[in-house]
């Protein structure tokens, strides 16, 4: 048929509509169907879907993917009220700092008005990088949480430069992912229950300043499910020791490469998981390493870099064997960086026959 989208897979028409027979349109596909194909579209453009007939007039509305990006949203109002302007040309009247926020803060709470809580939200992705009021982040974060969420991914710039993780979102049954950047503002958590995380498998967070008084490391000791555990250029606020102590955890990684990152120079890293498999660790040196109860371990890159301060080759080499030691149950070891060449060849090949030695009594 002329103008329409046939479905087809190799020599037949491909899936059912809800009444049994075979598609001949897109338009004819369940819903369940069009909101997959549409999960790969940022939220703005899958309402534009709605001029295409009535059929689609309202099919965004029950879409369980939500992807607010600040920068696409912009694009779009540039396309829309300078068709022959490029976007990177900029309008001021487009461009206007307020308007356009304000817009953008208008059409997430539009969008999430219209679903008026009948369909559950599997992903909710929000990406806003200029400053936005904490109210309408918390409140857009709720309205998820109240939408049974499992994937949450937040990327904004708080307003007062610090974000304070909603309860409602620590106490979320149906969260699994949670995803969290934030423009190195601090990141203040609640106060500690017994209902932390309870089904979170997945925990990424970037750019963020950690507070020792917000006892993270006791978060993440009571995630009960907690799998993954990312850690992308944060900065501790306080120089205190960070532990990650867990009966879940099986794949861990601390990158902090930035220059304006320390990473954990000033600080000690204590590890205690005891299903933990990979272990990757890109940034300057610790103060220190407290690595224990590892004996599952199977795979460790560890690349060190230069950090704010110098040490000596001496000091180098006794934290580096403090740390190798604590993998000497792991399978693959990858050790690379400018801090590893700063200690003699002798003393580390002899770090590493203990290993060996260890690894053949097993």
């Amino acid at each position: 048929m002329e103008g329409s989208l046939l479905i087809e897979t190799v020599g037949q028409r491909a899936r059912l509509t809800d009444n049994g027979d075979y598609a001949t349109t897109i338009s004819e596909l369940p819903d369940h169907l069009l909101h997959q194909i549409l999960s790969n579209l940022e939220t703005i453009e899958v309402v534009r879907t709605s001029v295409l007939s009535k059929r689609w007039r309202y099919l965004w509305t029950s879409m369980p993917y939500l992807d607010f990006t600040f920068q696409s949203f912009s694009k779009a109002m540039v396309a829309q009220e300078y068709p022959n302007q490029s976007y990177f040309n900029g309008c001021p009247k487009v461009f206007d700092k307020f308007s356009c926020q304000e817009a953008f803060t208008n059409f997430v709470q539009r969008a999430l008005d219209s679903r008026k809580g009948l369909w559950s939200i599997l992903r909710f992705r929000l990406l806003f990088g200029q400053t936005i009021p904490d109210r309408h982040i918390d409140q857009w974060i709720c309205e998820a949480v109240n939408g049974s969420v499992q994937e949450l991914d937040l990327t904004c710039y708080p307003r007062t430069r610090e974000f304070q993780l909603p309860a409602c979102l620590v106490t979320c049954k149906s969260l699994s992912v949670l995803r969290l950047g934030l423009y190195y503002s601090k990141l203040i958590l609640p106060r500690l229950t017994d209902l932390t995380f309870p089904g979170l498998k997945s925990l990424y967070i970037s750019f963020a300043r950690l507070r020792d008084k917000d006892h993270f490391g006791s978060y993440i000791s009571n995630c009960p499910l907690l799998e993954d555990l990312i850690l992308v250029e944060c900065l501790l606020v306080d120089p205190k020791p960070l532990e990650i102590s867990s009966n879940s955890l099986k794949n861990l990684t601390i990158q902090n490469k930035k220059r304006r990152s320390t990473g954990l120079w000033d600080s000690k890293l204590t590890v205690s998981c005891t299903k933990l498999e990979s272990f990757k660790y890109k940034g300057p040196m610790a103060e220190d390493y407290n690595l224990l109860n590892l004996s599952c371990l199977d795979t460790v890159e560890v690349d060190l870099i230069a950090g704010s301060k110098e040490r000596s080759a001496e000091e180098v080499g006794n934290i580096l064997c403090k740390m190798l030691q604590g993998f000497r149950s792991a399978r693959v070891l990858k050790l690379s960086g400018i801090q590893v060449y700063n200690y003699s060849r002798s003393n580390l090949d002899s770090i590493m026959c203990l290993i060996f030695v260890h690894r053949l009594g097993q």
